[in-house]
């Protein structure tokens, strides 16, 4: 309103993109309690359309711009030839853990589409008879006030970061770094502290590999689930 009351172009179409399952044109977020409706703000800003989509159905619709041949663009893993038509999967982390997928139509088209994979559940694993993310797994069920089910999201993303490390803090007290913990305290939820104090044999520096092998992990399971030969990005 701010903006078009000042004499500036009036949109005819607008796209939100919002983190959280999309009914009927409108979507309450899934880690606010907040409600986006198109209907709505079509009429209250006067635009005669108003869309609102997933999240990850923008991002996945992004990775049909990207150049595999680019490295600006894409680091590619491997040297597999993506094949043309096949299905196409997105997975990323960020305050949550998004997922979609896409198919192509007969005219070789692609189609995205959201999926709530993020909340699937946790699996725990390890080498040989280790056990750190079996224990993790029972803390955080104790922590989300014993629910029988804990999401793959609550470990893998940045919030996870940050579950993953307050594990290791209670379970290895001797080895926490008292100056960074009180930083990690006053600025609870930020897993960028962790970040920064990822110093060699740390617990920062545990905390992030083993967001990173769960990750990997969820990757590869996703990758079984879609059979994405055109590409997992």
């Amino acid at each position: 309103k701010e903006h078009c009351g000042r004499g500036g172009p009036r949109p005819t179409v607008a796209v939100l993109a919002v983190a959280g399952v999309v009914t009927d044109n409108a979507c309450r977020f899934t880690n606010l309690d907040w409600i986006v409706d198109g209907a709505k703000l079509s009429k209250t800003l006067s635009i005669p359309r108003v869309e609102v989509i997933n999240d990850f159905v923008a991002q996945g619709y992004g990775m049909l711009t990207l150049s595999t041949l680019n490295e600006n663009e894409v680091q590619k893993l491997n040297d597999v030839t993506p094949q043309r038509g096949a299905p196409i999967a997105c997975i990323g982390a960020g305050t949550g853990l998004g997922h979609c997928f896409l198919v192509a139509d007969p005219s070789g088209d692609y189609h995205c589409y959201p999926s709530e994979g993020g909340h699937v559940e946790f699996a725990p694993r390890g080498e040989g008879s280790g056990r750190v993310q079996e224990e993790m797994l029972r803390y955080l069920k104790i922590k989300f006030s014993g629910w029988n089910r804990i999401s793959v999201e609550r470990v893998v993303s940045g919030k996870g970061i940050c579950n993953i490390y307050e594990f290791l803090a209670y379970t290895f007290p001797q080895r926490v770094d008292k100056v960074m913990h009180r930083e990690f305290l006053h600025r609870a939820g930020d897993a960028g502290v962790i970040a920064r104090h990822a110093k060699e044999g740390s617990l920062c520096q545990e905390a992030l590999d083993i967001f990173a092998a769960c990750y990997g992990s969820q990757c590869g399971s996703m990758a079984i689930q879609f059979m994405p030969f055109r590409g997992l990005f």
